[in-house]
């Protein structure tokens, strides 16, 4: 779940069961976190607390300017508005500072590539390659990464290398994707401009940061395929 809908569940006090749980492995693991859930606890603690000395110094402020005040904000929903305050304050640091995993880069920048080569069936030759796209157009990776493999086989065409490498990153099988990405860059293939993309997707899902942006830079310099994305990605990583 979105740690700002933890944070505003638990503001509210509708967490359930379940989201406790993540809510207080989040206070464990994420420091940011666990400070705002701590500066909420405490100003809620004020509220309750007779002879608290801030609650004393708005009652007193109070006194100080009546009547012009005597109906405007009592010292308790003074104290609620500083608590909101100061909680969507640290809601916002929290969403600035809380570090960009590689998996939620990798979650937002990844998407198979689609079939380019193989759109409708031209003739009975054609018919094992139509079978194959099909399988992954319709998110069948393991049928297709088997129907890719003997394409290959017989035929040894670069671009199932290509097609077998998103899906094995599909499968997160994301080494072995690696391996056959690396191979299809050096062919001579219309498609091996798109390799270097999904290299640094899949370093980026094995939280290789570096690997992937060692990548992510040479898609940008050769200005190679989906080159925008990768320098926004870059900056993400920096």
């Amino acid at each position: 779940m979105d740690p700002k809908v933890l944070i505003e569940k638990y503001i509210e006090g509708t967490l359930n069961k379940e989201e406790k749980k993540t809510f207080e492995k989040l206070r464990v693991e994420d420091e940011v976190f666990d400070r705002l859930a701590w500066v909420h606890d405490n100003m809620a603690q004020v509220t309750k607390e007779e002879n608290d000395p801030v609650r004393n110094m708005i009652e007193e402020f109070e006194s100080e300017h009546t009547p012009k005040l005597q109906t405007a904000f009592t010292w308790k929903k003074l104290l609620v508005a500083a608590s909101i305050f100061i909680v969507f304050g640290l809601a916002v640091l929290y969403n600035v500072t809380r570090p960009v995993s590689a998996d939620d880069l990798y979650e937002s920048y990844f998407e198979s590539y689609p079939n380019v080569v193989h759109v409708t069936v031209r003739g009975e030759n054609e018919k094992e390659v139509s079978i194959a796209f099909e399988a992954y157009e319709t998110d069948r990776y393991e049928e297709a990464l088997t129907r890719f493999g003997e394409l290959y086989k017989d035929r040894g065409t670069a671009f199932y290398l290509f097609y077998m490498g998103n899906a094995l990153l599909e499968l997160d099988r994301t080494e072995e994707a690696i391996e056959l990405l690396k191979e299809f860059s050096t062919t001579e293939d219309n498609l091996a401009d798109k390799a270097g993309w999904y290299l640094a997707m899949a370093y980026l899902k094995m939280n290789d940061k570096e690997s992937a942006k060692v990548e992510l830079k040479k898609v940008v310099e050769e200005k190679a395929f989906n080159a925008t994305k990768a320098k926004e990605l870059l900056a993400e990583l920096e």
